[in-house]
């Protein structure tokens, strides 16, 4: 499937006839599902809320060597711990290749995060993303470049990969820029750059 913020949502999803947004793209997709963004500025916040299976995950990704933006400018936080791209209550999701940047918020009760993994699930990848400018602008906020979050004990969040991500230039108050807590298990994080 494939989106282009150039396009349409009305459109099939084909390469020649691209949806427009990222989440359409993601409320259509079923096991096996590659979404494939092409080049420009994604101006949505980003819910993955459907799974994959082992061997046939949802895969969200920047088609070749096109750079995708997911861009937070004047989006708000309207939930603690939302992430610009969120992945909640899901299973095997692959997240891939984006620029992900400018989310910010001036509430001190609310978390933004770039990429954030909440809830229960497994088979997560978090790949090679530039994630930049996630920002608490409240002096006693906080904010996360990419963080995983198991609130759903006693289910766990496991077999978790984090690699190739370079998450620089945010403002994040009390928190760090890679974080993994609660009831996560069988992670693995490498070759990031912070």
């Amino acid at each position: 499937m494939y989106v282009s913020p150039a396009r349409d949502d009305i459109n099939t999803g084909s390469k020649k006839k691209p949806l427009k947004t990222i989440q359409k793209a993601v409320n259509l997709a079923k096991p096996g599902t590659t979404i494939y963004a092409r080049k420009g500025i994604y101006k949505e916040q980003v819910i993955i809320w459907k799974s994959g299976l082992k061997n046939t995950a949802i895969v969200v990704k920047t088609y070749s060597n096109e750079k995708a933006t997911i861009d937070g400018s004047g989006l708000n936080v309207s939930w603690d711990y939302q992430g610009l791209v969120s992945i909640l209550d899901a299973s095997y999701v692959t997240v891939e290749g984006f620029e992900i940047k400018n989310y910010k918020t001036k509430q001190e009760d609310l978390i933004t995060i770039g990429i954030s993994v909440g809830g229960s699930g497994k088979g997560i990848r978090i790949l090679k993303n530039h994630v930049h400018h996630i920002e608490t602008l409240h002096k006693n906020g906080n904010a996360h470049g990419i963080a995983v979050y198991g609130t759903k004990a006693p289910e766990a969040i496991e077999d978790i990969f984090i690699s190739g991500n370079k998450l620089e230039d945010m403002k994040l108050g009390w928190s760090e820029t890679l974080v993994l807590n609660g009831n996560v298990s069988n992670f693995e994080v490498t070759d990031n750059i912070i």
